[in-house]
């Protein structure tokens, strides 16, 4: 967990927006990182960047706007830690780096950082067999990315919350979440105006149909699931 965010004055070098706006960066070049070399060579560096960006915290001298987005990035990068520790076979690890992710997100008020983080815990635990964490996630990532203002994150986050009441065997929320996620991306933005951790979820690349497709076989629905997986 990186520490309590507060205007740090005194000692220690002075950085500003340039620094926040580097490390940002940074998280940018790992998420696309993780999708062309994997998840296990990503970890790491997700760990050290956290590392780093908690120094910065620690021993450097900032305003208060500075500070929000450092730990927002230092949020950030304990959400990618989470994410590749699962995805490379160590989901015990990934709740400690998610549980941190949540805890910094809430202290830099950072509402993107937050739902991403709470939505990706939620795929952990539902691909793990914990249904009912799975469903609390995605409520309060809904819940908070409303404040992001983007369609097109919460398009994602409900089709996540009807796979998550799939996985669950809650047939009827899970199909009262069905409809929604393709209602809501028709009213997105295009997505060079989105969302920066929004880059990933376009409809040319399928990943709502995907979901609903899969959500469709749990429920006993393998006619609707092809549709969608066609």
């Amino acid at each position: 967990m990186a520490p309590a965010l507060a205007a740090r004055t005194g000692a220690g070098r002075r950085v500003g927006d340039s620094v926040a706006t580097l490390q940002e960066e940074r998280l940018v070049a790992l998420r696309h990182l993780d999708d062309k070399v994997g998840s296990g060579h990503v970890y790491n560096a997700a760990v050290n960047e956290f590392d780093m960006i908690v120094g910065a915290l620690r021993t450097t001298t900032y305003d208060e706007s500075t500070g929000q987005r450092l730990l927002a990035a230092a949020a950030d990068a304990q959400r990618a830690a989470g994410w590749t520790a699962y995805d490379s076979g160590h989901p015990d690890r990934a709740d400690e780096h998610f549980a941190d992710a949540a805890e910094d997100a809430v202290a830099a008020h950072a509402p993107e950082v937050l739902a991403n983080t709470l939505a990706f815990w939620a795929i952990k635990c539902y691909s793990t067999g914990d249904f009912r964490a799975a469903v609390s996630l995605v409520a309060a990532a809904h819940a908070h990315g409303r404040a992001t203002g983007s369609v097109r994150m919460l398009a994602m986050l409900r089709a996540r919350a009807c796979r998550a009441y799939a996985k669950a065997g809650d047939l009827r929320a899970s199909d009262r979440e069905a409809n929604a996620p393709l209602d809501a991306y028709s009213r997105a933005v295009a997505l060079d105006e989105d969302l920066p951790s929004m880059y990933w979820a376009n409809r040319g690349r399928g990943e709502i149909h995907q979901l609903l497709g899969s959500s469709a076989l749990n429920l006993g629905h393998p006619t609707r699931a092809l549709v969608h997986f066609q």
